[in-house]
């Protein structure tokens, strides 16, 4: 069979267009399947990147909160942040948006990366230099989460090491409640007029962050 073929001029509406267009004078059917193959490696993008509203080009794509989940991972990568596989949308586009890595071994990106794994109210109780006794006590940091918060500890504890520096000894602390150390100092009217979930947050020595707050830049 002959490898002729007659070259129609697509509108350069893909990456594969744009491709056969340029080397029109090259192309047979053969060619024309390698460019198409070659443009279909883009297609995705190229779709993320089209004309939206008065939107033009990449405005869409470089926004946190209207790119598409699937573009998140890419996206992610301008600050530095290698999303797991398996994030869900709304904690993926926090984590950009907290981008901890930026921020790797501040009190700030502890907390951050321990929260993306946790529920509800997301409290982290974080005791700098920890280490009561020890030779070099400031190289130890406790921190707390507390169990209805925390569905999987194991996790909480991967992310944290992703963010604490090498020589940092971690002691992650899952609680079911307050101490008796953090509310003895308490009278029994302020008990009566705080909420449970107040108390829960009044470690003394300790700094303490719930989630929905915005990580200071």
């Amino acid at each position: 069979m002959s490898d002729t073929w007659i070259y129609e001029t697509p509108s350069p509406n893909t990456v594969g267009d744009w491709l056969k267009e340029a080397l029109e004078v090259y192309l047979n059917q053969t060619h024309s399947d390698y460019l198409e193959a070659l443009g279909a490696m883009w297609a995705q993008l190229d779709l993320y990147v089209g004309l939206e509203a008065e939107d033009e080009g990449w405005g869409t794509m470089l926004s946190i909160d209207r790119a598409p989940y699937g573009a998140l991972g890419y996206l992610g990568q301008y600050v530095g942040e290698r999303l797991p596989s398996g994030v869900v949308e709304t904690t993926a586009r926090e984590w950009i948006q907290d981008a901890p890595n930026q921020r790797r071994g501040t009190l700030y990106s502890i907390v951050a990366a321990a929260q993306h794994v946790l529920v509800g109210s997301r409290i982290v109780a974080i005791l700098e230099r920890s280490g009561t006794g020890q030779p070099h006590p400031e190289d130890y940091i406790s921190i707390t989460t507390y169990s209805s918060q925390t569905p999987d500890p194991a996790l909480v504890r991967e992310r944290l090491y992703t963010v604490l520096p090498a020589d940092i000894e971690l002691n992650h602390i899952v609680a079911t409640g307050q101490t008796w150390n953090s509310t003895k100092a308490k009278t029994w009217d302020q008990l009566e007029v705080d909420s449970w979930n107040t108390v829960i947050t009044q470690l003394p020595g300790w700094t303490v962050i719930s989630r929905p707050r915005p990580i200071p830049a």
